[in-house]
């Protein structure tokens, strides 16, 4: 069990129920009981309107919204950009730098311009992709959440692994393309009511084999983001940012 902590006046905290039992047998047997499972935000909007702190407590139809102020950065607007976030706490939830570099290429080729982003922890990779591709643009910095904001703010699109960088998205509106690894989509944790593309490896036994991500691969293949291509990723990005 979680608790969701309510201010309005007076504070309150419900219990929200994580499913923890399901995850689990999602990750150790594969038996699948989310399947259709509702995403995290009506999951926590479910338990408040049980709670009956909140009479007539809604969602909307808009999705996640992020009010900040709105910070200048280095970007012209009459080019096109796209935010790519490649990293993640987790490193089964990382796609290859190597992947990440020749997907920034590819972008490069197309005439429009990647812009890495992330915070302290993602420093290292976002230097590892400018140094094989020295066209991107790094704007990787400290935590610093209303500047990432305001950068995918000023993007077409943005490519991220299973990160808080997916949601960060959403809640801008940027639309998104979110690459999956030893994660998966049922566990809820997907964009939520935002243009979006998931990609992932679903031809594999062993996936997922956490619910939140692990230091290393267990089956010691690392197939669920290995064997996803950037050819196939620049597709699925080409029909996020021009398709209606």
């Amino acid at each position: 069990m979680k608790s969701i902590k309510l201010t309005s006046g007076v504070e309150r905290k419900i219990r929200f129920n994580k499913s923890n039992v399901k995850k689990f047998l999602l990750v150790n047997f594969k038996l699948n009981l989310l399947e259709n499972f509702p995403q995290i935000p009506e999951r926590y909007a479910l338990s408040i309107k049980r709670s009956g702190y909140l009479p007539g407590f809604e969602l909307d139809n808009e999705g996640l919204e992020m009010k900040f102020p709105v910070q200048e950065v280095p970007l012209d607007p009459r080019n096109d950009y796209i935010a790519i976030a490649p990293g993640s706490k987790h490193f089964t939830k990382r796609w290859p730098e190597y992947h990440f570099a020749v997907l920034c290429r590819m972008i490069l080729d197309s005439g429009a311009i990647p812009v890495l982003i992330g915070g302290t922890s993602d420093l290292k990779i976002c230097s590892a992709i400018q140094e094989s591709e020295p066209g991107v643009i790094n704007l990787c910095s400290e935590n610093e959440l209303f500047r990432i904001s305001s950068i995918l703010a000023q993007c077409k699109a943005a490519v991220t692994c299973d990160s808080g960088l997916m949601h960060l998205s959403c809640a801008v509106k940027t639309p998104v393309l979110v690459i999956f690894g030893s994660t998966v989509q049922e566990f809820g944790f997907t964009p939520y009511k935002n243009k979006s593309i998931v990609i992932e490896n679903d031809s594999l036994s062993c996936r997922p084999c956490s619910h939140i991500g692990k230091s290393y691969c267990p089956q010691k293949h690392f197939k669920c983001l290995t064997d996803i291509q950037p050819a196939d990723v620049f597709e699925s990005l080409s029909r996020l940012v021009y398709e209606d």
